[in-house]
């Protein structure tokens, strides 16, 4: 039969805690049992030095700890205002607080934060594994539902992509194809072989990268990556355009890059490539639904610097989106097609979530600008 500790072990050993107790007996001994399920845990023995280390994690991963454990009583900051710091930084932080039976007048602050697990002082080893346990399993459940609808909307996406791949490599070949037959002619007339060759050959090899780059861009796209990287906006842009030429020359929709700058981003490349597909796909849709003229089907993307922030407008001349819907737009399974998922928005708000960034939604005259803001720093 399964135990409490096996079972939160096996929800737990790949999460990661922050605890923070200005005890160094109580610390040590916590600490312990922490380090037998979960990951990684670090410590540190006040809310100031507990703020910084949360800081520093953030900075260096690019993620946040999934729990903070943290007494009250602290010198130089207490946990109530380290945990009032850390909520603006990262709102659906999960914490669980160590609270002496002397320290009820705490309480009602914490719940206003919307804290309520809480562990009684001396510490019980059933009482915090069981408060670790319903945590650690609530977190599992939110990560597998978020991997999952990233893995179904992928997988949705993989038969466009696959047309995409076939539209691509053919018209290559094809060009390849004429090339080799133009290259025989010329032999057979024997005119300027040596120089016409020698071209020939620079376009079949040019054309062969070609084919490699198709290839690359798309393994790499279904590839499953947590990390962040620098990357340049201009190239973020470009990539997630290399992947949908395919589609957008067969509906005859021109994509424009009107970024002025090149801004370097610290971020999960294929993620935000994601939204952009998804963005892009959206409007592919809007153009055909609504019978857009060829000559309007427009997107334009343009990155940014406004205030302290990186701005993406992702703008189409697509029709926009209906009034009634545009407020529910980023909520799962809404979507203004009869035949869509309605999670393409969804994912994309989840995805900048993790990035600590915001994504809002407007109509202009004749179409919808999607706003992605990023905080400048990263």
């Amino acid at each position: 039969m399964v135990n409490i500790y096996e079972r939160l072990y096996e929800k737990s050993s790949k999460l990661s805690v922050l605890y923070v107790e200005d005890d160094r007996l109580v610390q040590a001994s916590t600490q312990e049992l922490l380090n037998d399920f979960f990951e990684r845990v670090d410590t540190a023995y006040n809310g100031l030095e507990g703020l910084e280390r949360y800081n520093e994690y953030k900075e260096k991963t690019g993620n946040f700890y999934d729990l903070v454990i943290t007494d009250i009583n602290m010198p130089q900051m207490n946990g109530v205002e380290m945990i009032e710091k850390m909520k603006p930084i990262n709102e659906k932080q999960e914490f669980i607080v160590i609270s002496a039976h002397n320290e009820s007048n705490y309480l009602m602050d914490l719940i206003e934060l919307n804290v309520n697990s809480f562990v009684l002082k001396p510490i019980q080893s059933n009482s915090l594994i069981n408060k670790l346990y319903a945590i650690a399993n609530k977190l599992c459940i939110e990560k597998n539902k978020e991997q999952y609808l990233i893995k179904q909307n992928k997988l949705a996406r993989m038969g466009d992509m696959i047309d995409m791949i076939a539209h691509q490599w053919l018209n290559q070949l094809g060009v390849l194809k004429m090339r080799l037959q133009a290259a025989e002619f010329e032999i057979e007339l024997a005119t300027d072989v040596n120089e016409y060759v020698s071209e020939c050959i620079k376009q079949q090899h040019e054309g062969q990268d070609f084919l490699e780059e198709t290839l690359k861009e798309f393994r790499s796209f279904f590839e499953n990556s947590s990390l962040r990287t620098i990357v340049s906006s201009n190239d973020l842009i470009q990539s997630a355009q290399f992947l949908m030429k395919g589609t957008l020359t067969k509906n005859c929709i021109s994509l424009v890059n009107k970024s002025k700058e090149d801004i370097q981003l610290s971020l999960n490349k294929n993620e935000f490539k994601h939204i952009f597909i998804n963005l892009i796909q959206n409007s592919i849709d809007a153009f055909k639904d609504n019978n857009v003229d060829t000559e309007d089907r427009v997107i334009t993307i343009d990155c940014s610097r406004v205030d302290n922030y990186v701005v993406f407008d992702y703008r189409d001349k697509a029709g926009g989106i209906p009034e009634h819907m545009i407020e529910d737009i980023f909520e799962p399974r809404v979507t203004t097609k009869s035949y869509g998922t309605g999670m393409g928005t969804y994912l994309a708000k989840l995805i900048i979530d993790k990035h600590e960034g915001k994504i809002s939604v407007s109509n202009t005259q004749d179409g919808a600008n999607f706003r992605i803001l990023l905080k400048g720093d990263i």
